[in-house]
């Protein structure tokens, strides 16, 4: 396998952090790795996937904050934010909303119907994750 293979693979399972579908994934590796911004019609060349997928993919991947969309004279081009720091605070911000706080919310629930006093253990631990997140985010804005 090609290196540049590997590198968007690598991409790919890290999108999976964000909730994003391989599909999606791959676009953003080839728009990332491209040396200039691309059309629609050029990411459907390179990656074989339909115009309708492209474009759905696109505007996940805009929404998200991890591509720039730009007016041409007649078509749109994509370019991918080169800062990986937004790309891994993306994933620490999903990580955080999306787990540490849903898992302490039912642990806490968990520890007052059982009243097993040993889960304020687990919790404490999961508040310091936690707060390390915040700050980590926080700090990078």
């Amino acid at each position: 396998m090609e290196l540049r293979e590997k590198i968007i693979q690598d991409i790919v399972r890290m999108s999976n952090f964000l909730d994003i579908s391989e599909g999606c994934g791959m676009i953003f590796a080839t728009i990332l790795l491209s040396k200039k911004p691309l059309a629609m019609k050029e990411i459907k060349e390179k990656t074989g996937y339909s115009i309708s997928s492209v474009s759905a993919y696109l505007s996940l991947l805009v929404k998200k904050d991890l591509i720039i969309k730009m007016k041409n004279v007649r078509t749109h081009l994509y370019t991918a934010k080169k800062d990986f720091t937004d790309f891994y605070i993306s994933i620490l911000k999903e990580t955080l909303l999306r787990n540490i706080k849903p898992l302490k919310e039912k642990l806490e629930i968990y520890k007052n119907k059982e009243k097993e006093e040993y889960i304020g253990e687990i919790i404490s631990k999961i508040e310091s994750l936690e707060k390390l997140l915040e700050k980590e985010v926080k700090n990078s804005v």
